[in-house]
């Protein structure tokens, strides 16, 4: 049951249109060129968020933010790429309505950034952390991703149901040593 569940994800199918602009950005979307340099960007944006060092000079810490802000300009083109491609079924797809949330914490995680109250910066520093989370969209590309990610979905309740009963025999082992 729970796997005819985790399988059912509708189909979008492609429709003709006239637009030679939407069937231009729909065959750019699928093209496996655009899709590797999608998946280059963001493995380099994350290894921008990771390179950073306390003892970088003022001009690499400005390097470092412009071309992040770069590369958030790309995530920007890629995202009217796909929505000018689907039109009206890009939110009706899980991964691009988790992509676009990525996207949008992390540009919050920028204005946030740029305010003078220092808690401000720190929650705006979390959030644009937050989207190297746009890594795990490689798994809906890859059908051995997919598998691990569903098997694990799906054992969820199962290892929830595991450790609440090891905690439960840690807490009695607690209690008695008292």
């Amino acid at each position: 049951m729970k796997n005819t569940i985790v399988n059912s994800t509708p189909l979008i199918a492609k429709l003709k249109t006239k637009s030679k602009l939407t069937n231009l950005c729909y065959d750019l979307m699928h093209h496996f060129s655009f899709k590797f340099l999608s998946f280059a960007v963001q493995v380099y944006y994350t290894y921008l968020l990771i390179a950073r060092s306390a003892y970088d000079t003022e001009k690499q810490k400005l390097l470092n933010y412009h071309q992040r802000l770069g590369l958030l300009g790309f995530f920007f083109l890629e995202f009217l790429i796909y929505l000018k491609a689907l039109s009206n079924n890009f939110f009706k797809d899980r991964w691009n309505r988790m992509e676009i949330t990525c996207y949008f914490l992390t540009l919050i995680g920028y204005i946030m950034g740029e305010t003078k109250r220092e808690f401000l910066q720190t929650y705006g520093k979390i959030l644009i952390c937050a989207s190297s989370v746009r890594l795990i969209t490689v798994a809906k590309e890859s059908h051995t991703m997919r598998v691990l990610i569903d098997t694990f979905m799906i054992s969820m309740p199962a290892i929830a149901n595991l450790g609440s009963l090891l905690l439960l025999i840690i807490y009695i082992y607690a209690v008695l040593g008292m």
